[in-house]
């Protein structure tokens, strides 16, 4: 049996996750969310690559009784079980709204 270097355990993956926070997060819930999710990925030895707010936007349909968001963008290198770990870490938090994640590329070492 052959096994592809996508199933090596340290294989890094490239990812993006989009998050939506509520209209009304203070600056300092957006930093108490944004330091959770750099510890989950610094705990799954992941590596920030980008972070970037969004600011706030309308949202295309209602999500939660909220018609506006905080979008918060973040790429970022790890292995496959980080994204996990960081939407779990997400769930957890109540001013976010929502979560989105992406894999963009695979095989980096």
């Amino acid at each position: 049996m052959r096994t592809s270097v996508q199933d090596e355990p340290n294989t890094l993956r490239g990812y993006e996750t989009i998050f939506i926070l509520r209209p009304n997060a203070t600056h300092d819930g957006i930093a108490l969310v944004n330091t959770r999710v750099r510890g989950a990925i610094e705990q799954q030895a992941g590596k920030v690559i980008e972070l970037t707010n969004w600011g706030k936007r309308k949202l295309g349909y209602e999500i939660k009784k909220e018609l506006k968001g905080i979008y918060l963008f973040w790429k970022y290198l790890g292995t496959p079980g980080i994204v996990k770990e960081i939407e779990r870490t997400l769930s957890l938090q109540d001013s976010v709204i929502r979560y989105y994640t992406i894999k963009v590329d695979e095989n980096l070492n």
